[in-house]
């Protein structure tokens, strides 16, 4: 990319954090990828160096300085409070970016107003898993994403400790066997262990929500344990998804729109399950769902230019 004025938007997960930077001369985007930002899961020390390293190769890899980057929106996963903003605000300005050209969000915020309008709902089942709603006025309101393992219901994570659980069940003989497992087996290469338990039951989050595609891929071939963990998981936030949805007050033939994102509506039989659960449980009868076509870094870009240009 040419040296000139930049945009950037970074969509900060609980596993991985994607930067999208956009060149306003050329039009020409770059993405790179680095690990988490949600400071609740790595600590604030680890956040505050996992972003000043990310930036600095960045500026390396562009041949630019952080005063070329003219606006930024931050959306990254366990922003939710006050004290969260004040968090991540206080990271940027230590790093050295200028706050005027900043905006700090929820990493659904960012993708919900890049890409639909409100009233509407946007809604992000990854690593966790959280609903918000937009109303006419702006105004936020947001129901789960508290964190694993007393929040984030349906997320990659809990379908994990789901399959997971079936699968110790499954080696100490309560229950028959299933091809997930066998999936799982390799996954994990599991062949020569001879503790499979307790290396399963030891296992950390990253790993554990990994399990998550396996059991997607199998549901989407029609395994019926699988399908029956993805059900409960679509089930979960749906219900989730009807709280804020009840908060809209919304008449039934109002349009709404719906924008599902994260790695586990990339599961035909999720996606779809939870497609209908949504619209039996509220009744509404002008939805329009919005899935990406780009990652939510990608569609950020938008955002930051409404913001900053």
């Amino acid at each position: 990319m040419k040296k000139g004025k930049y945009l950037l938007a970074i969509d900060g997960g609980g596993t991985k954090t994607e930067y999208c930077i956009y060149n306003i001369e050329t039009e020409e985007t770059k993405s790179f990828l680095f690990g988490s930002t949600n400071y609740k899961n790595l600590g604030l020390k680890e956040v505050e160096s996992n972003l000043k390293h990310s930036f600095h190769k960045i500026c390396d890899a562009l041949n630019i300085e952080l005063e070329d980057i003219k606006g930024m929106v931050f959306g990254v996963s366990g922003c939710d409070t006050k004290s969260d903003y004040d968090v991540y605000e206080s990271v940027v300005r230590r790093i050295g970016l200028n706050m005027d050209r900043v905006f700090i969000c929820n990493d659904s915020e960012m993708t919900f107003l890049s890409v639909a309008e409100s009233p509407g709902i946007g809604v992000v089942t990854g690593t966790g898993s959280i609903a918000l709603g937009f109303d006419r006025d702006g105004s936020i309101s947001r129901c789960g994403g508290w964190g694993s393992p007393l929040s984030d219901l349906g997320s990659g994570y809990w379908i994990g400790e789901q399959v997971l659980r079936e699968w110790i069940k499954y080696l100490d003989g309560q229950i028959p066997g299933n091809e997930i497992f066998d999936d799982l087996m390799k996954y994990y290469h599991l062949e020569e262990k001879e503790d499979k338990c307790y290396y399963i039951a030891s296992l950390n989050q990253r790993k554990i929500t990994a399990s998550a595609k396996l059991v997607s891929d199998r549901a989407d071939k029609g395994n019926e344990l699988c399908r029956e963990i993805l059900y409960e998981g679509a089930g979960e936030v749906t219900d989730i998804s009807n709280v804020v949805y009840k908060r809209l007050k919304l008449q039934k033939e109002e349009k709404l729109e719906l924008v599902l994102v994260g790695s586990i509506f990339n599961s035909s039989f999720y996606r779809e399950t939870f497609m209908k659960l949504f619209q039996e449980k509220t009744g509404h009868e002008n939805i329009k769902f919005v899935t990406l076509e780009k990652s939510p870094a990608q569609a950020g870009i938008s955002l930051v230019k409404n913001k900053f240009l």
